[in-house]
């Protein structure tokens, strides 16, 4: 509940406490005043003086004739100060108590008056996540919610009750928001309430891309496409943001360098939405030029879990080495047997309790091999571990660290965004004109192609470590300070030759082969979209020259996209 989460002023102990020592002061300069004033009222006794001093004292928070009087207050310096202080403070009293009194009309009147907000409707935890991290980037919010029994304001942001039988659309002003964000606890209330949120946004010509909804499972953030009206949405899931966050702070590529592993081989153990995402991710962002394929073992309990991931990707043992077992006896032999040693190990257990006694259990096991070289990463929503620094430089082996915060999943969902599809658009605008799909506007893709733009974007990284590229600086910097697109030092060329270009063509093809293979697509003679067959799933240098064409635009996109400036990225 946002409310709960999110700090008041009104409970601020700081903001009270500077009241009671105003107050204080107040009363302090009014005694003293009046001490040395009692000798002109006829005080006759020292207890007299200070009864009427402690009396006149209490006088000083109100207009009363005692400090209005100049024959009373004379020119004592004391009683002057206290009058003005005593003065302010009633005076900020009574505003508090009326805006407390009034409080929910002012923020009904607030709202009436909004513009360009961000609307947040439900209660999912991934809801006052974005609520935080919106505050933290100072947006104007709305949030409707169950929770909430009254109007009212928390800064800039205003907690709406939900009504029964309400229109939360309507309550919270989505045709004048600049962003709409579902996140129901309820997977199909969210897809439905988008859908309409959708719908309407299209009936008063607000741009695509507008409404944004959370959907538990990522699979169905993916495919919602498929859904009428589904393409217009933005659909993320909280395992998805997760994952893509740890994956872009941390990159499993940088680490297996570090321990002169020839591939990225990373340990999974949960296979639930967040495993699979990662699992998922690292074969598409992992991808560099003098590593081979990536290498996955996971451990997981129940084999049906496996088994229906690879029912779901069935290429996927064609794009990385994939390896399930049930218990961590049997991961540390598959690990062995695998050959390189693990670079990362994610712990992706849904409870935190679970996932920390794990943790613990394979950093203990792990020492007595050497087929584990990396950090270890726990996932607790809440945080709780030390936090990771960025990059790889300063991570240790076997170290426990957290990752997958609610905080870090609102970041990496990117849905707080303007235009969450900026970078992914202009890929699409890179090499629109190529082939049957690629001319057409962004607007007419299927969500498959704009993933694998996405994705395109994703893999930039990997990219220019390829090129020679230090990353590590740039993976250092906070959340806040790390630009995008990524900066490059004016006297560092992208491609210091045509052979820096050929390679860069080279690894987007086998980007490109593994998110189609991701998705599904095998080789075959002819492309064939129903049955995902594809004549281009072969090495580079097989490929017919109009289609290596598609390779080389990209390449000649980063070249472009990528910004030049002081303190950018410079070689190794």
């Amino acid at each position: 509940m946002a409310e709960q989460n999110l700090p008041s002023h009104r409970s601020n102990p700081w903001f009270l406490a500077i009241w009671l020592c105003l107050a204080i002061v107040t009363i302090g300069f009014a005694f003293s005043g009046w001490v040395a004033r009692a000798p002109s009222f006829g005080a006759t006794t020292p207890w007299r003086a200070i009864e009427n001093a402690a009396f006149l004292s209490l006088h000083a928070f109100g207009f009363s004739e005692s400090y209005v009087s100049p024959e009373r207050v004379g020119g004592e310096w004391r009683l002057l100060i206290a009058r003005w202080l005593g003065a302010l403070l009633f005076i900020g009293v009574a505003g508090a108590a009326s805006f407390a009194l009034f409080e929910t009309q002012i923020a009904a009147l607030r709202a009436a008056f909004m513009r360009g907000h961000t609307l947040i409707i439900g209660d999912h935890e991934m809801a006052a996540a974005l609520i935080a991290d919106g505050l933290r980037r100072n947006l104007n919010l709305l949030h409707v919610t169950d929770h909430a029994d009254r109007i009212h304001a928390e800064g800039r942001l205003l907690i709406f009750p939900r009504e029964p039988g309400g229109d939360p659309l309507e309550l919270g002003h989505a045709d004048r928001a600049r962003r709409v964000i579902v996140a129901e606890k309820d997977l199909g209330a969210s897809a439905e309430l988008a859908l309409q949120a959708r719908g309407r946004a299209s009936l008063i010509g607000i741009d695509r891309g507008v409404v944004a909804v959370h959907l538990d499972d990522p699979s169905t953030a993916e495919l919602i496409h498929h859904v009428a009206g589904g393409i217009d949405l933005f659909a993320f899931s909280e395992a998805q943001a997760a994952a893509r966050c740890v994956l872009a702070r941390h990159p499993p590529f940088l680490l297996a360098s570090r321990i002169a592993a020839p591939a990225a081989h990373v340990l999974i153990v949960g296979f639930n939405w967040l495993g699979q995402a990662l699992a998922k991710d690292l074969v598409l962002t992992s991808l560099v030029s003098d590593q081979g394929r990536p290498m996955i073992t996971v451990i997981e309990s129940d084999p049906k879990v496996a088994r229906d991931f690879l029912h779901r990707h069935p290429e996927f043992r064609e794009i990385c080495d994939f390896e399930a077992v049930h218990d961590l006896e049997d991961g540390r032999l598959a690990v062995e047997a695998h050959g390189p040693p693990v670079c990362a190990a994610y712990i992706c257990l849904a409870h935190s309790a679970e996932a920390l006694a794990a943790a613990v259990t394979l950093r203990e096991r792990a020492t007595r091999y050497e087929a584990m070289q990396g950090p270890i990463f726990v996932r607790l929503r809440s945080g709780g571990l030390l936090p990771a620094p960025g990059g790889t430089a300063d991570l240790k082996p076997l170290q426990l660290y957290s990752f997958a915060s609610l905080a870090d999943a609102a970041t990496g969902s990117r849905a707080l965004l303007d235009d969450p599809d900026a970078p992914a658009r202009s890929v699409h605008d890179g090499y629109s004109g190529v082939g049957s799909w690629a001319g057409k506007p962004w607007s007419e893709l299927s969500e498959e192609m704009r993933i694998s733009n996405r994705r395109v974007v994703s893999h930039v990284p990997a990219k220019l470590a390829s090129l020679g590229f230090d990353l590590e600086p740039w993976l250092r910097l906070p959340e806040e300070e790390r630009h995008w697109p990524m900066r490059l030092d004016p006297g560092e060329p992208l491609y210091r030759n045509e052979d820096d270009r050929r390679a860069t063509a080279i690894l987007e093809h086998r980007r490109w082969s593994a998110d189609r293979q991701l998705n599904g697509w095998r080789l075959g003679q002819a492309r064939d979209d129903r049955r995902k067959h594809h004549p281009d799933l072969v090495p580079f240098d097989d490929l017919p020259e109009e289609v290596k064409a598609h390779d080389y635009q990209i390449a000649d996109w980063l070249d472009r996209y990528l910004p030049r400036a002081a303190g950018g990225l410079k070689r190794a």
